[in-house]
């Protein structure tokens, strides 16, 4: 009976914490996102069929994988260091930080466009061998310079953890991306209607949060941020480079890791199988909506409780969390993968029904990420991101050795296998070596080893 109420008290007091507000908030908006998200692939899926949603998805995949090797996941940056300026009331600082996150973004999204534009003839000819793709291609790089914005401008809502604006922003955007596409589709203009309308709303979305960031940094006194200098920012330029090199690594890997497969797939066993693969990744997606919601929420508490706390409290809230939080989280992806051949079956239809095994593989790999909610935010938080990247690499590098082997050998099925088994030990391992520093990662171990509290963790 005592277990029983100290569960109930440990439940209570975990609802009343301001992060399990916080992620309801989110989650809740996402869910509904996803609910429209989910809804815009069925009608994409149903009206298109297999092989030309797997054209769509192939149009989008190309200027996608540049984009992610081209671009600075900027909002990792620019939270922990907008959420420190904040607090110390740092305003020269926290201005100078937006508009250098804003600045790396825009030159890294026209940087992608510009090769995109130039090499876009040649992948859908000699990759594709679907010319028509080229100029859906380009369309779809042309959004890129806006919807950039979208990242600095998130980091400025969570940093002043306004997240229901930047739910309501994400509603909005699977909201119109729904209404534009479904309508482009019925008037019959096919692939092309997927391609641009997503890429459009992109664009519109990344202006409109721009505006809304702007919004929140007028209403807090602080100006506007394309006013500041740089020089603000000076002191932090090696830390800054020393970060943003590590988190140009992570994104360049997580776009190898979501692009190359699907690349492979349709070129190695044509577009259905690779529109089979976009199908599931936007499924795992949808459920993984409430891993993100915890993640991102976690970011900024994590990011200060590093300072306050040290590496031992550290690493006693991400143990708390994941019994408390990440259990049951891990237990709503399972109950998913029973469910699936109806949900796929009703969602897009019995042509979509082979991608059925393959998904309920990956569904099951993310319940291991939704368990460890907290993992790359507790990297970033503690400023431990060369770790992060060395193991995102290692991941990446494990996933596409095995992918041309088992795509060629068993389709999008083979490919799920791989994805499953190594995401599921990247997981484990990562949380593995930040949890138990001592037992092999010399960046933490150095890091507990000088003390607790430090305000200014390393970097790598």
């Amino acid at each position: 009976m005592s277990t029983a109420k100290e569960i109930w008290a440990a439940l209570l007091q975990t609802a009343r914490h301001p992060l399990a507000g916080h992620a309801a908030t989110v989650t809740a908006a996402n869910y509904a996102a996803a609910i429209l998200g989910l809804l815009t692939a069925a009608v994409s899926a149903r009206l298109l069929g297999p092989a030309d949603y797997g054209l769509a998805a192939l149009a989008i995949a190309y200027p996608s994988l540049v984009w992610s090797l081209c671009a600075v996941k900027s909002e990792t940056v620019t939270i922990r260091y907008l959420s420190r300026f904040r607090i110390a009331g740092n305003a020269d600082m926290l201005l100078s930080t937006c508009k250098f996150g804003y600045a790396v973004d825009l030159v890294s999204s026209f940087a992608a466009l510009g090769i995109v534009g130039a090499t876009a003839w040649w992948v859908a000819d000699a990759l594709y061998h679907h010319s028509e793709l080229a100029w859906l291609m380009v369309v779809y790089g042309v959004s890129l310079p806006l919807r950039t914005l979208t990242n600095t401008s998130i980091a400025v809502f969570s940093s002043w953890e306004h997240f229901h604006w930047t739910a309501i922003g994400h509603l909005l955007d699977k909201l119109v991306t729904l209404a534009s596409v479904a309508g482009l589709l019925l008037a019959g203009f096919g692939v092309p209607g997927l391609v641009v309308g997503t890429a459009l709303v992109q664009a519109i979305m990344g202006l409109g949060l721009a505006l809304g960031a702007n919004s929140v940094l007028t209403q807090a006194g602080l100006g506007r941020w394309w006013n500041s200098s740089l020089r603000g920012i000076t002191s932090l330029k090696q830390e800054l480079r020393t970060f943003l090199g590590w988190s140009y690594l992570t994104t360049t890997f997580n776009g190898l890791a979501e692009q190359i497969p699907l690349i492979l797939l349709g070129r190695l066993r044509g577009p259905e199988e690779a529109g089979f693969f976009r199908l599931a990744t936007s499924l795992v997606t949808v459920a993984s909506y409430l891993e993100g919601a915890l993640g991102r929420v976690s970011y900024p508490h994590l990011s200060a409780r590093w300072v306050s706390s040290g590496v031992v409290g550290f690493r006693g809230t991400l143990i708390r969390w994941t019994t408390r939080v990440g259990i049951p989280a891990a237990l709503c992806f399972l109950v998913i993968i029973p469910l699936l051949p109806v949900l796929v079956s009703l969602v897009f239809g019995s042509r979509y029904l082979p991608m059925v095994m393959g998904t309920q593989i990956m569904v099951g790999a993310a319940a291991i990420g939704a368990l460890l909610f907290w993992l790359a935010s507790a990297y970033n938080a503690a400023g431990w991101v060369r770790s992060w990247a060395q193991g995102y690499a290692a991941y990446t590098v494990g996933l596409l050795v095995l992918s041309w082997w088992a795509i060629a050998g068993w389709g999008f099925l083979g490919m799920a296998v791989v994805s499953g088994v190594t995401k599921v030990t990247f997981y484990l391992v990562m949380a593995w070596l930040i949890l138990a520093p001592e037992n092999g990662n010399p960046e933490v171990t150095s890091v507990a080893r000088e003390g607790r509290g430090q305000r200014v963790p390393r970097n790598g």
